[in-house]
């Protein structure tokens, strides 16, 4: 699975594009409806292989490092379970 860009119509960014320990990826922003804030809006493509994982009804998982309040950090998913990999990889 690889991040794309969105292509929302929404205004576009790019995350950790001057972290060197991290993939950069695209995201939209959004203005949420309450006015409260912003969403990030993200995308991904499926290699053959995870689309029959898929098809086969596998789960998709998100897992965001959580900074207690500190900045936005990496996203990473996946197709099905397995191991979680926490560390920034290169």
């Amino acid at each position: 699975m690889r991040p794309i860009a969105p292509r929302t119509g929404h205004r576009e960014i790019t995350i950790a594009e001057d972290q060197v320990e991290y993939k950069p990826i695209t995201a939209a922003v959004a203005e949420m409806e309450s006015g409260n804030g912003h969403a990030l809006i993200l995308r991904f493509t499926f290699t053959p292989e995870e689309r029959q994982q898929l098809a086969a009804g596998a789960d998709v998982y998100f897992c965001q490092v959580y900074p207690n309040g500190g900045p936005m950090t990496p996203v990473q998913a996946r197709v099905g379970a397995g191991d979680w990999q926490m560390e920034p990889t290169a």
